[in-house]
């Protein structure tokens, strides 16, 4: 028979200010965006200096705080970062996949949990747990502290990473997609074709951004394109975007363009970015219920996979 432990509820806490936004601390002294401290800084004659420019970067994201719904006090993510390298030739030099869950508690009111998943993950991940962490309750894919009493950290700048795991692999079809880009000379021009072919069924790619350097003169002239490309001259780079890239929606295309004559070698390495819903590991928070009593919990939770350094490297290029 399952005994239900005895639940006494803790004092109400004092009112606390919104530890979601919290106040600057400025104890004395300018602050930037200040007027005086605007007129100071234009008296001394000191620019502003422009922010740098990177197209290609996935957008970070918005600090939590600022994601969350409101009334909503407990977020969860579960996230994979993705690195890769691979040749022209279509070879995987490495591929490696990095994921974690934690959790941010934004009130004493729900810091008292655990999260509950669709099971281990198996291998060939490479898991690691906190150490705290029940291993038992983790064996049936439900991640808590030994002593359910225990609350976790509460605040922003206080998330509490539950569990992480990594892949590496050089396995070919592991990669989202393919991306073949095959330049040749024609007479004068040098013409780039640059295809894409999914590969791997689990992986839904969205916001794709096939980034390939384009060191010309003048912008190159765009023949044909399934999706968009933009050349952005400041960076010399052709910014091919596709909306996504899935065996099921979206498993091929091509782009196609010329710019005057130079070597093959200019066109590398490609940069590929992206997000997806979907996670190499297939892990899946189900719900959040409070270590205690066993009551759901509301939360946010934010799932995704992001890349972070996908490179394709002319190696294996034909000349």
């Amino acid at each position: 028979t399952r005994v239900t432990p005895e639940y006494t509820p803790e004092p109400e806490p004092e009112p606390a200010k919104d530890i979601r936004t919290g106040p600057a601390a400025n104890v004395g002294g300018m602050v930037l965006g200040d007027p005086d401290a605007d007129n100071f800084i234009k008296k001394l004659g000191i620019k502003e200096a422009a922010p740098a420019h990177n197209p290609f970067e996935v957008k970070k994201k918005i600090a939590p705080s600022e994601e969350l719904k409101d009334g909503v006090m407990l977020l969860v993510d579960a996230s994979e970062t993705l690195n890769v390298e691979m040749g022209a030739d279509g070879s995987v030099k490495r591929l490696e996949v990095k994921g974690e869950i934690k959790v941010t508690c934004f009130s004493p009111d729900v810091s008292r949990i655990a999260v509950v998943t669709n099971g281990q993950i198996k291998k060939p991940f490479m898991v690691r747990t906190l150490p705290k962490l029940d291993k038992k309750k983790w064996a049936k894919g439900v991640l808590g502290y030994k002593d359910p009493e225990r609350a976790f950290p509460t605040g922003s700048a206080d998330a509490q990473k539950l569990v992480q795991w990594k892949l590496t692999s050089q396995d070919e079809e592991l990669v989202p997609f393919n991306v073949n880009c095959w330049p040749s000379s024609d007479g004068g021009n040098t013409v780039v074709s640059v295809e894409f072919e999914a590969v791997n069924p689990d992986i839904i790619c969205k916001h794709v951004t096939i980034s390939i350097p384009c060191p010309s003169a003048k912008a190159p002239e765009i023949q044909s394109v399934d999706g968009k490309a933009d050349f952005l001259s400041r960076e010399k780079v052709l910014a091919w975007q596709v909306d996504e890239i899935s065996e099921k929606n979206n498993g091929n295309g091509s782009l196609e363009f010329a710019v005057p004559k130079m070597d093959s070698s200019s066109f590398f390495p490609v940069e590929v970015t992206f997000t997806s819903p979907t996670l190499y590991s297939k892990m899946k928070v189900t719900k959040v219920v409070k270590a205690t009593e066993g009551d759901n919990v509301e939360h946010q939770l934010n799932s995704e996979l992001v890349t972070g350094k996908y490179i394709i490297t002319g190696e294996g290029a034909d000349d």
